[in-house]
């Protein structure tokens, strides 16, 4: 008997987790300048990663705090900024990309 209430309760207070979470997606923008260049960020990232495989591969770096990446195309380079930078130019094989967090 103990065991059916117990397991009734655990199956009430997961129906409750499960309807409570919120999920997310995130996308990532490319940053153009008004004229189509591609811009890179040129503020400070907060973390540098070498030998990054591609620009998803840098976007699956980018969590929690992350609001921004810059990916060096040709330096294999992945800049992580928990900030949006405050400066953008544009570089030789460097795009800037923006998080947005859809909920769903």
């Amino acid at each position: 008997m103990r065991f059916r209430i117990a397991v009734g309760v655990f199956c009430v207070c997961l129906s409750i987790a499960s309807v409570s979470c919120s999920r997310e997606a995130s996308h990532f923008q490319r940053v153009k300048a008004a004229n189509g260049d591609v811009l890179c960020g040129t503020s400070p990232s907060n973390k540098t990663v070498d030998g990054v495989k591609s620009r998803i591969h840098c976007a699956t770096m980018c969590y929690e705090d992350c609001t921004s990446i810059n990916f060096w195309k040709d330096a294999r380079v992945c800049e992580l900024f928990d900030y949006v930078p405050c400066t953008y130019g544009v570089q030789q094989g460097c795009a800037n990309y923006q998080v947005t967090t859809t909920e769903f």
